[in-house]
């Protein structure tokens, strides 16, 4: 059974409007209500002229725009967000510990690609809130073709590691055989 992750996000604009979630965001209200409602040119004109408010995270949640948009499978959306960000900004964790990849190995296969084009580090970092590597966080969540790509281009140290409770090639192997997905 796939691992699901309640983001408390939903792709429900009137929900937004009416229930003030992201007000939060007390300085670019213009972009986080854009990337709400799904409006990649209204997102794109705010950040011509305000590029550093693609990495302001919330004062609650943490989250930053493209946080949203995975949370919410807006998958046009974050993919636009990763080209505007540094591959520090991808590194952002919301209040939870938590970064946009690792709400993409569970979400948002294409999104978690794209991110880890533009970010290969990410690859062996462990995400919360178990405190898996990406590879391993796909396979907990049942997404097995990002998984079979994640595998191609992680490197073997960080299935190697064992500081730090990491969940390493163990779990892997785990996963693979729980799911019947090792392949022939």
């Amino acid at each position: 059974m796939p691992y699901e992750l309640n983001t408390g996000l939903t792709r429900n604009e009137d929900y937004y409007n009416t229930n003030g979630d992201f007000n939060e965001f007390p300085h670019h209200q213009p972009l986080i209500h854009a990337v709400a409602k799904g409006d990649w040119d209204s997102a794109k004109n705010y950040l011509t002229l305000h590029p550093n408010a693609v990495r302001e995270r919330g004062s609650l949640s943490g989250s930053t725009a493209l946080h949203m948009a995975v949370s919410m499978e807006n998958e046009h959306m974050a993919k636009e967000l990763v080209k505007w960000m540094t591959e520090g900004d991808l590194e952002i964790e919301d209040a939870n510990g938590v970064t946009a990849l690792a709400l993409a190995t569970l979400i948002a296969p294409e999104v978690a690609r794209c991110i880890i084009e533009k970010n290969k580090r990410l690859l062996c970092i462990p995400c919360n809130p178990l405190n898996m590597i990406p590879l391993i966080k796909a396979c907990h969540g049942g997404q097995w073709e990002l998984a079979r790509y994640l595998y191609s281009v992680t490197p073997l140290e960080a299935l190697t590691l064992t500081q730090d409770n990491y969940r390493t090639s163990a779990d892997l192997i785990s996963h693979c055989f729980s799911s019947k997905e090792l392949g022939t």
